[in-house]
Parts: C-alpha cells; sequence; structure tokens
C-alpha cells in the first residue's frame, strides 16, 4: 500500500506511521535486530515477508532511537519498519536506544528505552497478544552458568517472577512488552530459542567448526499455538540462510530490516550521533 494512504499518530514519545492494514492485524511480534543472537532477525526476515514491498506497513520512530542526523540518501528509512503477514505485524527493533556504544559506559538503557517500549505496548493494547523473540544468548553472562537449555518455549506474562518459570537472562526488549502486558491484564508472551551453536568436525582434517541447526521449526511451530500467522516455507527457508550464513548475507539481511548503518562515515564529534 502506497505510504501517501498511512496515517500518523503519537503515543507517549513515540511516532507511528502505519497504513490502514494494521488495523486489521490481532498479533505483534517485537524482534530485537541488535541481540546478541542473529536467530530472531533472521527467522524474522522470513515472517515478515520483508522482501515483498507490499509486506511493510508500517515505521515506529521515537526521539530516544539512536540514529545520526547525517545520512547518505542511497540509505534506508532509519525508522523501525513493521511488517505484515495475514494477522500478524512483526516489529524490528533497530538500534535500540542508548547514549554510548562503549563497554563499561553508563548506557541509561532504561531511561531511554522504557518510553518506546511502553508506547508501542499501549499503542497495540487492543490486539490479541504481543510476544517478543529472542533467545537464551545472554545466559552467558551468568556468573555460574549452567547448561544452555536446548529446548524452545514461551514464557507468558503471568509466569514472570515466579520461581519456576525458566532461567534465562534476557535484555529490556524481550521481557519489558511481555511484562507490561501482564500488568495491564493483557496477554503476552517471550518466545525463547537455542542460540547460535557450533562444534568441532573431528573427521576433517583442518578440524573445521560446523554450524547446528537453529530450532526456527520448533519455535515457529509455538508461535503457531498462539495464533500468528507464519508463512509456508518460513522456518525451512531462515534455516538455509542460516546455515549458509556469510558477513555479506548478514548485511543483507540488516538492509532488509533497516539495520544497515553508516560504517563508512567519520565520526563527525556532533552532539546528535
Amino acid at each position: 500500500m502506497a505510504e501517501a494512504t498511512w496515517n500518523f499518530s503519537t503515543i507517549g514519545e513515540t511516532d507511528f506511521y502505519l497504513s490502514p492494514e494494521v488495523e486489521y492485524a490481532t498479533h505483534l511480534l517485537i524482534i530485537n535486530s541488535n541481540a546478541p543472537s542473529n536467530l530472531p532477525a533472521v527467522l524474522g526476515v522470513e515472517l515478515g515477508c520483508v522482501e515483498k514491498d507490499e509486506s511493510r506497513v508500517g515505521f515506529v520512530t521515537s526521539k530516544h532511537v539512536l540514529t545520526k542526523p547525517h545520512r547518505v540518501l542511497n540509505e534506508n528509512n532509519p525508522m523501525w519498519p513493521l511488517f505484515k503477514y495475514k494477522n500478524t505485524l512483526i516489529l524490528m527493533v533497530n538500534a535500540p536506544p542508548t547514549i554510548s556504544t562503549q563497554l563499561g559506559a553508563h548506557r541509561n538503557e532504561w531511561l531511554f528505552n522504557y518510553p518506546p517500549a511502553r508506547d508501542i505496548v499501549m499503542k497495540f493494547a487492543h490486539l490479541k497478544r504481543i510476544g517478543t523473540l529472542t533467545t537464551y544468548a545472554l545466559n552467558r553472562l551468568f556468573t555460574s552458568p549452567s547448561p544452555m537449555p536446548k529446548e524452545c518455549v514461551a514464557v507468558r506474562e503471568h509466569e514472570l517472577g515466579l520461581e519456576e518459570t525458566t532461567e534465562s537472562l534476557q535484555s529490556i526488549w524481550s521481557w519489558l512488552p511481555v511484562a507490561l502486558r501482564g500488568i495491564t491484564g493483557k496477554k503476552g508472551s517471550i518466545y525463547i530459542m537455542p542460540s547460535e551453536e557450533t562444534h568441532k568436525d573431528l573427521k576433517s582434517f583442518e578440524s573445521k567448526s560446523i554450524i547446528e541447526p537453529a530450532k526456527f521449526d520448533e519455535i515457529c511451530t509455538l508461535l503457531r499455538v498462539d495464533g500468528y500467522k507464519i508463512p509456508r516455507g518460513a522456518a525451512k527457508r531462515a534455516q538455509e540462510s542460516y546455515i549458509g550464513l556469510s558477513s555479506e548475507a548478514l548485511e543483507r539481511i540488516k538492509e532488509l530490516i533497516g539495520a544497515h548503518h553508516e560504517e563508512n562515515l567519520n565520526d563527525t564529534g556532533a552532539m546528535f550521533q
């Protein structure tokens, strides 16, 4: 649908540019494309059918979004793209807000990420379910790490904080939207899958690393159970992309979802860089 027909609205500190098609959706899946694992973004490309122009039904942005004001004119729109397949919306959170990318720096992640996360949940409060797609990748940061879980799980909004809930360290864009859904009495789920795994091919003379297949089929099954519509063959295509993933392929994925950044520009030292 032509962007000229899109509607504009503001909730809190977040702006929404949306096609009328969004009104017919019942489910939203949020994916942080800057997460420590590439698997959610790889699958998100297939779930949102992002290579089809008609699948893009909106953009979301906020003054808190990390983006440089100077842009090369052939670059993608820096806003977060929203895609739709049947009843399902896929929101790619590109460049989550932060004031510093330096390790050890105080990043104020809550201060800048809470407003857009809250506003997105409020904007789509009428939907039957809002979910996030993530992995166990951050479990590696536990001081006493245990073996990585091998199965996909769906953590419901009412299960957060319970002792028996799956133990997993998650970033703000994975747990906060679902927690807010729970506070407001709405349905939400965190869909967690195992992160990337490799092992050495001991039969190979060069002892090359072999990529273990990702559990895209399993996570898609959990999504279907909760009413999300999954394009036919999405898990298979995501698996093929992942197994053959190269740096060039990863850049293409980032380009498709609008997560390609200005790596060829010198730092201007400007305040809003």
